[in-house]
């Protein structure tokens, strides 16, 4: 997403709150759909959304997603896959300092529609930061990849896991939303349209026992992509003691597009959540400022918006910001927050993705197909 264009005196204090306050309060632009530069080369590399929710079906039960791929066509559906030179993983804090004390990890084998994911862990990694290695404990399972129609999904060690193409579960009118930061428009239209609808996404996912990943009941949940070797991917690069280095990463919805300067976002996204505050902090408070914010205020939401992980209470009911599920209307939310009873800007009537999500595992959409 490109960096904010200039906006109008008139609407400035309203476009700067629908930015700046709604992101705060659990991200106004909660997509990282092609935030970098890595990603126009390799859109596998992308990490879209995060999601970290109790199962509906077993509140035992922790689900997490990432999904990869962002936009994906209905004529595509059939034709794209995953990198199998990188190791994807999801990252969950168990005590609060956000670094990771277990990890999920997936690689994948084969090629095209024929792939195999195999996921592995909780388990503690052998090193903690921004550089893997493959995990020697914890449960695997493997399960082949989803291109079209019904979900096939796989259990063993203590895991079900999912992978595959899906529809895009992230919904919102971000076309009206940039003509209103624009100056063009000053309201949201009703019905509004999903600028997502109809697009797909690349879908791993996976439901563990809260109980196998130890800690808690409250977790900080974030996902990335690594490949091995460095910034350059070899290409027979592996397992086996094979180190793997960050090149991706999400936590809270919309962190990387809104608050850090497009230059420094490579880095950013190469960093741990565990340095934000020391690192980006700065960054993060002088966006705030350049949206209007006083320096009081922007240094209250920095505190909310970092570190970048996404934390879940699995105590109580999943409702963002507690967690995030692919039916929460992050957006309506937010601008409710942000705007209270101006009915122009306080929802952007959107209120649910354009297909309806599913009642099992993975709870995501089938995918368009044409």
């Amino acid at each position: 997403m490109k960096s904010l264009p200039r906006i109008s005196s008139r609407l400035r204090v309203a476009a700067a709150a629908t930015v700046v306050l709604a992101v705060a309060a659990g991200g106004l632009l909660a997509s990282d759909h092609k935030d970098g530069p890595i990603t126009t080369d390799n859109p596998a590399i992308d990490i879209a959304d995060v999601y970290a929710f109790v199962s509906p079906t077993n509140r035992e039960n922790l689900v997490l997603v990432m999904n990869v791929h962002g936009f994906i066509p209905p004529a595509e559906a059939g034709a794209v896959s995953f990198d199998s030179r990188l190791l994807y993983e999801f990252k969950i804090d168990t005590n609060g300092d956000a670094v990771e004390d277990r990890v999920i990890q997936a690689h994948v084998t084969g090629a095209g529609t024929g792939q195999t994911i195999h996921f592995r862990g909780p388990a503690a990694p052998a090193m903690a930061g921004t550089t893997s290695e493959m995990l020697s404990g914890g449960g695997m399972v493997s399960v082949p990849f989803t291109s079209t129609g019904e979900a096939r999904t796989a259990r063993g060690g203590g895991m079900t896991a999912f992978a595959g193409v899906r529809d895009d579960p992230f919904f919102f009118d971000f076309a009206r939303y940039q003509q209103i930061v624009g100056g063009t428009a000053d309201a949201f239209r009703e019905p509004g349209m999903d600028t997502f609808a109809g697009t797909n996404v690349l879908v791993m996912a996976v439901e563990v026992p809260v109980a196998s990943i130890g800690g808690g009941p409250r977790l900080g949940v974030w996902g990335t992509i690594s490949r091995p070797g460095g910034a350059r991917v070899s290409k027979d690069a592996g397992g086996g003691g094979a180190r793997y280095h960050q090149v991706d990463r999400h936590g809270v919805p919309g962190n990387a597009v809104v608050f850090i300067p497009k230059p420094q976002v490579p880095d950013y996204n190469r960093a741990a959540p565990s340095g934000d505050r020391r690192d980006y902090r700065d960054e993060v408070v002088a966006r705030l400022m350049e949206f209007g914010q006083t320096r009081e205020g922007a240094n209250r939401i920095a505190d909310m918006v970092l570190p970048d992980l996404l934390t879940i209470d699995t105590s109580r009911p999943t409702a963002y910001p507690n967690g995030r599920a692919p039916a929460d209307d992050v957006i309506t939310a937010n601008l409710m927050t942000v705007f209270g009873t101006n009915d122009k800007l306080n929802d952007d009537h959107v209120d649910a993705n354009d297909k309806a999500f599913t009642g099992a595992f993975p709870f995501l959409a089938a995918p368009h197909t044409r």
